[in-house]
């Protein structure tokens, strides 16, 4: 069983980095993330018990940031069967560059 707890960190700021703050003020982030990782769901086969719908911002807590893009961690049993393991998605930051904070 593979499950993820991310931490982010501002380092100059010394701030943690959370899904709320990564993004701007009244953006909606799941309008543009949802479907890149259904895109990732389907290629896999998704047949989970949740659904993005289901679980909403909940599903994407746990990412990490890196210079080309943020990579977001979906547990193993959430979206996907179980024996499909654990889901890793990078999304471009260019996709995201007009949303991020």
């Amino acid at each position: 069983m593979t499950t993820y707890k991310t931490l982010n960190y501002y380092l100059s700021k010394h701030v943690a980095i959370t899904f709320d703050t990564l993004f701007q003020p009244g953006a909606q982030p799941l309008d543009v993330l949802n479907p890149i990782v259904q895109r990732q769901l389907d290629k896999r086969g998704a047949t989970g018990s949740l659904s993005l719908n289901d679980l909403g911002v909940k599903a994407y807590q746990n990412f990490a940031i890196t210079d080309d893009a943020v990579t977001f961690f979906f547990n193993q049993d959430g979206l996907l069967p179980h024996e499909a393991g654990p889901l890793k998605v990078d999304v471009p930051r260019t996709e995201l560059a007009p949303l991020l904070a």
